[in-house]
């Protein structure tokens, strides 16, 4: 039963053993399902722009037909979008600069009272080519046509920052507290957001070693919020990444490969003591780094180029080190 569930680290040793035989060539593959996508700034804007570290992205491939190569669907949840977690440095500046009595309570209730709708239909999929051929070219890349994609949000509410949303209650005998008024009123602070994601020069990796598990891609990454009162002014922000995509997102189990340290990535599907955990269900090929600016720490792929492999040593090293644990050594 070990030997079966050992296969993905023997077929990393086999690698090694020089060993020559044939292979089918491979075609434009991927993984179906999300991958785990960081996305990297390569300008100063990008630290400012709202786009967070990486995202999940879900994707499938369609087979090609008589009129067209095969056809990638990218569908995106996109973080760009900003909801509550975006107003920190709002709530901030009230609590540092216009102080009130009753501010503590006001930011106990923003939570509560937080409002904003996402439209995350059928604008957020994005459709991309495969080349006709459905195959890799001599470096072992299946580059994909343009694609894109958009989401917008409605406009930012929460309770207002005003004396009449609070009363002083006595609850207790010469006690008083102040609390919220039944029927707090609310106010817009920030108006309508739209993003557009658009993907250029992107390819996905493909060989008998990594079977469309990894891609890159350039991201230009667009905020538009629109000015809350009438004469506002529209803010508009345009940045550029290089997002670096890695599959799968989570293991066999449905486990999401959130990390705290590297060693959470590791692929073997069996802990130090030898107890069967399924690992990560990543490429054990692959290297991998663990990046607390994705969702708070996730494994993706190390760097930004591809085909993104271990040494040769330290997949042997991994492959010898996952058999002892397996054998329970």
């Amino acid at each position: 039963m070990k030997i079966k569930i050992m296969g993905a680290m023997v077929a990393a040793t086999a690698l090694l053993s020089g060993c020559d035989f044939k292979q089918a060539n491979p075609t434009c593959i991927l993984g179906h399902g999300e991958y785990i996508v960081k996305y990297v700034p390569v300008d100063p804007a990008a630290d400012t722009c709202g786009l967070p570290g990486g995202e999940l992205i879900g994707m499938q491939r369609y087979a090609p037909t008589k009129d067209r190569g095969a056809i990638i669907a990218i569908r995106a949840q996109p973080e760009g979008l900003r909801g509550e977690a975006a107003f920190e440095e709002f709530i901030e500046d009230k609590v540092e600069n216009d102080e009130r009595p009753w501010t503590e309570v006001w930011v106990d209730e923003f939570s509560n009272t937080f409002s904003r709708a996402f439209d995350l239909g059928d604008s957020t999929i994005g459709v991309g080519q495969f080349p006709e051929a459905d195959a890799p070219n001599a470096d072992g890349f299946c580059e994909v046509s343009d694609f894109g994609f958009t989401a917008s949000a409605s406009a930012a509410e929460a309770i207002a920052y005003n004396d009449a949303n609070f009363i002083l209650d006595e609850v207790g005998d010469d006690e008083f507290e102040w609390t919220v008024v039944e029927d707090p009123s609310t106010e817009v602070i920030e108006g309508a957001q739209t993003v557009s994601y658009a993907f250029t020069d992107t390819k996905f990796y493909v060989s008998a070693r990594s079977a469309g598990v990894t891609f890159t891609s350039n991201l230009t990454y667009t905020s538009t919020i629109e000015g809350v009162a009438a004469g506002d002014a529209t803010e508009t922000c345009t940045a550029e990444f290089t997002a670096v995509g890695m599959f799968p997102a989570a293991n066999i189990y449905g486990i999401p490969n959130q990390c705290e340290t590297v060693a959470d990535c590791d692929p073997c599907p069996f802990n130090p003591e030898g107890r069967y955990t399924a690992g990560s269900g990543i490429n054990p090929d692959l290297q991998t780094a663990c990046d607390p600016n994705v969702y708070g720490g996730w494994c993706v792929l190390a760097g930004t180029e591809l085909p993104g492999f271990r040494s040769d040593t330290e997949i042997q090293e991994m492959a010898e080190e996952c058999a002892a644990r397996s054998d329970g050594e």
